[in-house]
């Protein structure tokens, strides 16, 4: 190149593009060799960085086994689908799990799995390897579950996938079969104890019945009610019919010297057998005398007979009155008696049935102790019944959806980008270098 054209470039504008084309043009070489260096870097990291690969597998939640045992419960609602699905999340990640999966004969014969963790001085490392290895992912508004597992070969990348499922899967089953058992003994712990209390609360209550012949006690209560209701009403006829005997012995008092006919008014005296038999009679020959009137005249032997014999009636009708009147009295001291004697009987069946009363509270106390203590008893065997049944049935069912298959091509690293950032750090290293030995040439002259 002329020095007078390479003096005008050099004198120009440092920011001219001829002279910056110029310059790399120049140094085209060394942009080039840094180039190629930067790939044949990029290709030895390539070639001797470990390829890591990728295998997951996809899982679905079913949250409905409760229906197994329970068939009329209603459907589990999204906030609680979410906890069930963020438990399983948190515990395929978690540390007893891990050191549980680092356990599996299938990974400790693995070469790449054991090369892997041979370097981990203790099991929180290997459960820091394996955890670096793992990531499990809820996909959004489903049931569906992703556990990715990253392995230095395929066969480890997929088996790590699938093993970690079924680790989970058995654990779940262990800690459920483990806290069903615990259970069980607890409620059968409980249940001989609520027995025990069952049959003290009923030899008790046995005992009770026996001390104070209490065999039948609510039989003798409901005898003894229904004692009470008919000398109640015994009592109040009585004393009705006493009432009403002493009223009429006061209006015979009043009609005192009177007519016999007269006392016909009060009804004791009116109701006599022997009153009501001889006014029947009375009526019947009245009766009689009346049709003889028709046929025969007043003088005639017939009815002159028949009159006599009504005369003779009426006469005695009233004998029977005063008889009847005569009686009133000791009917009165009759029904008083009477009154008396139902009370005194009512009176005794009030104190039975007081004694039977206070004698039912502490029956009473006693037998509703003995059912709580029953109700208890067959709740916790119901509950016991229960938990046999449910032995071993996780709360939720896991389905595999899509198995790990066995990935063909590494994840890391990606030979693609690699190489373009090679690229890029080679390009972008070469005219760095171009622009700063053409500065650093200025600057010696």
């Amino acid at each position: 190149m002329p020095p007078s054209a390479r003096h005008s470039i050099e004198s120009s504008n440092p920011l001219d593009l001829r002279a910056l084309g110029w310059i790399l043009w120049e140094k085209a070489w060394l942009i080039g060799a840094l180039t190629m260096a930067a790939l044949l870097a990029g290709g030895i990291y390539l070639s001797r960085c470990e390829r890591v690969y990728s295998a997951t597998t996809t899982i679905e939640v079913q949250t409905q086994q409760d229906k197994l045992l329970k068939p009329d419960a209603e459907r589990a609602d999204e906030r609680t689908i979410g906890l069930v699905l963020k438990t399983i999340e948190q515990t395929l990640e978690s540390p007893a799990l891990l050191q549980r999966l680092a356990g599996r004969p299938e990974l400790t014969a693995d070469p790449d799995f054991r090369s892997a963790i041979e370097s981990a001085s203790s099991e929180l490392k290997i459960q820091q390897i394996i955890a670096d290895w793992i990531s499990v992912d809820v996909r959004r508004n489903t049931n569906l579950m992703d556990i990715t597992a990253e392995g230095f070969s395929p066969a480890l990348a997929q088996r790590l996938s699938r093993l970690l499922v079924e680790e989970f899967v058995r654990s779940t089953a262990e800690d459920r079969v483990q806290v069903s058992r615990e259970t069980q003994d607890l409620l059968r712990q409980e249940a001989d104890r609520l027995k025990a209390a069952l049959e003290k609360s009923e030899t008790k209550l046995q005992q009770y019945k026996e001390q104070h012949r209490a065999v039948s006690l609510e039989e003798k209560q409901n005898i003894v009610v229904e004692r009470l209701k008919e000398l109640n009403q015994r009592v109040t006829q009585a004393r009705a019919e006493r009432l009403k005997i002493e009223a009429d012995r006061a209006q015979l008092t009043q009609l005192a010297g009177e007519a016999p006919m007269r006392l016909l008014l009060l009804p004791t005296v009116a109701n006599a057998p022997e009153v009501a038999e001889v006014q029947r009679r009375v009526s019947e020959k009245g009766a009689e005398l009346a049709a003889l009137r028709l046929r025969y005249k007043p003088e005639h032997p017939k009815y002159l007979e028949a009159q006599s014999a009504h005369a003779e009636l009426e006469a005695h009708l009233d004998a029977a009155i005063l008889r009847a009147a005569d009686l009133v009295g000791t009917a009165l001291e009759a029904a008083r008696a009477s009154e008396a004697k139902f009370e005194e009987a009512l009176r005794g069946q009030e104190s039975i049935a007081l004694e039977l009363s206070e004698m039912a509270i502490p029956y009473q106390t006693l037998a509703r102790e003995v059912e709580s203590d029953r109700a208890l008893f067959a709740s916790l065997l119901a509950r016991l019944k229960e938990s046999d049944v449910a032995q071993g049935v996780p709360p939720y069912a896991i389905r595999i959806v899509s198995p790990a298959a066995l990935p063909e091509r590494p994840i890391r690293p990606n030979k693609k980008i690699v190489l373009l950032l090679t690229l890029c750090g080679g390009l972008a290293a070469g005219l760095t270098a171009a622009l700063g030995t053409r500065a650093f040439d200025r600057s010696l002259r």
